[in-house]
């Protein structure tokens, strides 16, 4: 049976899967149909188009993103992540307060910390009751390092990242699959067929750039990786990828330590 005091957390973790869950059927609508063939315009959110190079006439011929992703999945993103950085704080207070030690004022939060070492000298420190830090040790709430074993890089730069920004964006890196050129005709002297490679500034990439007069069909496919705009190693992981990977630590957190104050409390 659950206990009543972790009924908050588990309902703000689910809150948090419903808003990652929305964001991913909005990005598969957002990027529906996929790209192929000539010019696209008008609803079109990506695909090839052709500009002229005023110094040396060349046409250019690119693939561009139409269009941006709309500030509403910036909102689910943010919904999510904090969401989850809340529904630790909320398992560490549900669990202080089901043994009857609910923490004091203003320090009822998860313990992220630098170390193994850092880790011990806040919870001796703090007011979480001494019979929790063994399953909060267990967590191993700390980025990896020399010296001592276990820790988790990117669950660590996740609630970083979740404590100190009050919003997140989100980014696009379109990446071809495939890519030839079926046919290449004309009067024109110069083809250059460059290695695809994305401008994340104006989301575009050049696929050729051709002389007047050249007529060149491009065949590619295109698969689009949507991050959370931040840094690497978290900026190139797929943005849904890494909010579920949290949601899985929040709610396992919040089943580990329910099961330890049962066993507390027998």
């Amino acid at each position: 049976m659950s206990l009543p005091k972790f009924d908050r957390p588990k309902k703000t973790t689910a809150w948090a899967r419903e808003a990652i869950n929305e964001l991913d059927a909005n990005l598969r609508e957002f990027f529906s149909p996929k790209p192929r063939g000539p010019i696209l315009h008008g609803s079109m959110v990506h695909g090839q188009v052709m500009e002229i190079d005023s110094e040396t006439g060349h046409e250019i011929h690119k693939f561009k993103l139409l269009k941006t992703l709309p500030s509403s999945l910036d909102r689910r993103a943010t919904e999510a992540l904090n969401n989850l950085r809340n529904a630790f704080d909320q398992a560490v207070y549900a669990a202080c307060a089901s043994i009857g030690e609910p923490p004091k004022k203003g320090n009822r939060h998860f313990p992220w910390r630098q170390d193994p070492t850092d880790l011990g000298r806040t919870l001796e420190k703090g007011s979480i009751p001494t019979k929790l830090w063994d399953v909060i040790k267990r967590e191993e709430p700390y980025p990896t390092g020399n010296g001592y074993a276990g820790g988790d890089d990117i669950i660590r730069k996740i609630a970083t990242l979740a404590n100190k920004k009050h919003t997140v964006g989100l980014t696009i890196t379109p990446r071809i699959t495939s890519y030839t050129h079926p046919s290449i005709a004309g009067s024109g002297n110069h083809v250059m067929i460059p290695m695809p490679q994305w401008d994340k500034v104006k989301n575009e990439m050049i696929m050729a750039i051709v002389s007047p007069g050249m007529d060149v069909k491009h065949d590619y496919k295109v698969e689009f990786q949507v991050a959370l705009d931040v840094p690497a190693p978290l900026g190139d992981i797929p943005a849904i990828s890494l909010l579920n990977a949290f949601a899985n630590r929040a709610a396992r957190f919040t089943e580990k330590i329910e099961a330890e104050c049962k066993i507390i409390m027998q």
